[in-house]
């Protein structure tokens, strides 16, 4: 099986199992009367299932792309540019800041 299939298809479990997590603590704390709504209704179970397939959905995206942005990282750092190591310049301040409606800013003197 090639590494990118193996790589969504475990990030795709992990955020089913992060989804079936969140949706429980939604369940559990009752969040918006989600509990009552899920359980005293005809099609709360209904409900509940879309939401969990929803946010399986959307966290397992957000994992694999976390994951498929990482592999793209170098172990080591880049090697410096031709032209050298960069080095900091000094820049003179000449003139003077001056706040909203012509007052210093952050009150102090000026």
């Amino acid at each position: 099986m090639p590494r990118i299939i193996r790589l969504y298809i475990t990030q795709s479990l992990v955020g089913a199992g992060l989804a079936t997590v969140f949706v429980a603590g939604l369940l559990v704390l009752d969040v918006g009367n989600l509990w009552h709504l899920a359980t005293r209704t005809a099609i709360g179970p209904f409900a509940v299932l879309l939401l969990w397939v929803h946010c399986a959905a959307v966290i397992a995206a957000a994992q694999f792309a976390i994951s498929l942005m990482r592999l793209g990282e170098r172990e080591t750092p880049a090697p410096p540019p031709p032209s050298g190591p960069r080095r900091p310049l000094s820049v003179e301040v000449t003139g003077r800041r001056s706040g909203i409606g012509g007052k210093p800013p952050f009150g102090r003197p000026g």
